[in-house]
């Protein structure tokens, strides 16, 4: 039989083992706990140390600079931190004028084979010191507390650099450019439509060049306040690509084309009048919307039917005796008053309505090829709202010449000069020239060899 004592120390042993290991366990991780709070208390003060110090060191910093310019900003290479605004304005009055007074070397041409010296003074080169200033003061007192901080550590660590920013006189530098574009620029060309005999023709573009001058401006501007080979700058003469692409000319030349398939019919009222292709393209033109403003590649080019080139041969076909002209206002003095004689408007073909439907019916692959003349108003050139507008109401002077009718060929030239002036409107505001309105005095004309008044005497 087995005695208790023994089976207790069996059976016992082993758990209180296990709890003696349980209990250092725990008093390790306590240990371990006390020692991370620690650490982290020693963390935390450290941080705390740190935080405090770097808010002593932002505090009497920005005591040190206040109203004062960031020491370690400089403008145009002129340092000016620590200063007050008043002083730093003085002083860049002093300085930037005399790093400006040297001359500036623009270089241009084939491979830079040109180059000018530009002064100053040549483009009346001035700056505003105020706006400089501020904006050197403004440094490290950005609205952001982050950005401004990181502004003042910047200037503290490598300074923090302002170009000079001066102003010219614009059209001193026009004066510069234009100079300088002479040799640089050279001007693109759009792609265009020829028709040779009755054959639509595509001209493909060029490519052009023209002077930055924006470009070139700031580029002058920023050279004019630095030093060494920066005072040296290129003008920039980028390639200008046409308005009108090939693409686009080619679509038009095909509208020409068809326009040009085969003949058109015109009618009016009962007649009509065949044209063959080689008369209608004498009437294809083009036209483009492209202008300064317009980016490359994207200018349109359209084929139509010029309303001019078709008007001679369309009225000739149908005689001078269709319609009445217009007839303008003119003025008529009646006891030294002046009177408006009214206008009257016209009638006759409607060219221009002719030349658009033209247009549609030619281009069209499936059109009949036919197109009716309609008659039109026309209006004259001064309309009777037009001469009341001039405000002309009365006669201003008269003068009375007489001569011998004795020699004919001076009297024919005399009747000549008088039927080309008379009834000349002279618009207020404009100028009369004797020679322009009577034109040349030639054999051709109807002019015959005569005497003439020549500085007051008959030779």
């Amino acid at each position: 039989m087995t005695s208790p004592g023994i089976e207790y120390r069996r059976h016992k042993g082993p758990a209180k083992r296990t709890a003696n290991r349980r209990k250092r366990a725990d008093g390790r991780k306590r240990a371990d706990a006390g020692r991370s709070a620690r650490r982290w208390r020693i963390w935390i003060a450290v941080g705390c140390s740190v935080v405090a110090l770097l808010a002593l060191l932002v505090i009497a910093e920005a005591l040190v600079t206040r109203g004062r310019v960031h020491p370690g900003v400089t403008v145009a290479g002129v340092p000016i931190g620590g200063m007050t605004p008043k002083v730093a304005s003085a002083t860049l009055q002093i300085q930037l004028p005399t790093i400006a007074a040297e001359p500036v070397r623009i270089v241009y041409g084939e491979d830079g084979s040109k180059s000018r010296e530009l002064t100053s003074s040549e483009v009346n080169l001035v700056f505003n010191y105020d706006i400089q200033v501020a904006e050197a003061y403004r440094v490290g007192r950005e609205d952001r507390p982050l950005q401004a901080l990181g502004s003042r550590l910047r200037c503290w660590v490598k300074g923090t650099h302002i170009p000079g920013r001066g102003e010219a006189d614009p059209d001193l530098l026009a004066v510069v450019f234009d100079e300088i574009a002479l040799v640089t620029d050279v001007p693109y060309v759009d792609s265009a439509v020829e028709i040779e005999g009755v054959e639509p023709a595509v001209v493909p573009g060029k490519d052009g060049k023209a002077l930055d001058r924006e470009e070139l401006m700031m580029m002058l501007l920023g050279a004019f306040t630095s030093t060494g080979e920066q005072r040296t700058i290129t003008a920039p003469v980028p390639v200008v690509k046409p308005k009108v692409a090939e693409e686009t000319a080619k679509r038009a030349a095909a509208i020409a084309e068809l326009m040009l398939k085969g003949s058109v019919t015109i009618t009016f009222e009962e007649k009509s009048w065949r044209f063959e292709p080689d008369a209608i393209a004498q009437w294809v033109s083009f036209r483009s919307d492209a202008t300064t403003e317009t980016a490359p590649g994207k200018g349109t080019l359209e084929a139509f039917i010029s309303p001019e080139a078709a008007a001679k041969p369309v009225t000739t076909a149908l005689g001078q005796n269709i319609g009445r002209p217009p007839i303008n206002a003119r003025f008529k003095t009646s006891n030294g008053q002046v009177v408006i004689v009214p206008s009257q408007t016209g009638i006759g073909p409607n060219v221009k309505e002719l030349a658009e439907n033209l247009t549609k019916e030619l281009a069209s692959a499936t059109s009949a090829r036919s197109v009716e003349l309609r008659m039109g108003s026309t209006e004259p050139e001064i309309t009777t709202e037009d001469a009341e507008k001039m405000g002309i109401g009365e006669r201003i002077s008269t003068y009375t010449t007489t001569f011998s009718a004795s020699n004919r060929a001076r009297v024919n030239n005399i009747h000549l000069l008088g039927d080309a002036i008379d009834g000349t409107l002279i618009k207020p505001g404009s100028v009369f020239s004797f020679n322009e309105t009577a034109g040349q005095r030639t054999a051709a004309r109807g002019y015959q060899e005569a005497p003439a008044i020549v500085n007051g005497k008959l030779v």
